[in-house]
């Protein structure tokens, strides 16, 4: 089921270096979350109907449990056989379920120097 409450989750800027940052949670912008019950189909039509959105987090027990990127999740899609099979799953069997996360008043320096 898709949640229509939207999240903040970091994602990194495109300039990240020319900008002053403090902390984590300057890097934070509203997302659109899913639930893990989400079929494979509804990750599809989100992806298809807003063009921007990149990413989904998903959420269990309003928890981030894992992550779709929509170039990973489109390519597998796109896979022979792919759709027939994986349409009707739950989103948890295409997203990222190792997210990099941290506290949002963590140095924002310190986080980039974590994940780059």
């Amino acid at each position: 089921m898709v949640k229509n409450a939207k999240k903040f989750v970091a994602t990194l800027p495109l300039m990240f270096e020319s900008e002053i940052f403090r902390v984590a949670a300057d890097l934070c912008q509203p997302a659109l979350c899913i639930t893990a019950d989400t079929k494979n189909i509804d990750v599809f039509a989100i992806f298809e109907s807003d063009i921007s959105i990149q990413i989904l987090p998903v959420l269990d027990n309003n928890k981030i449990i894992g992550l779709i990127n929509k170039e990973r999740f489109m390519g597998r899609m796109a896979g022979r056989f792919h759709w027939e099979v994986y349409s009707k799953k739950r989103c948890t069997k295409m997203m990222d379920d190792k997210p990099q996360t941290t506290k949002t008043m963590f140095n924002a320096t310190t986080v980039w120097d974590w994940i780059s």
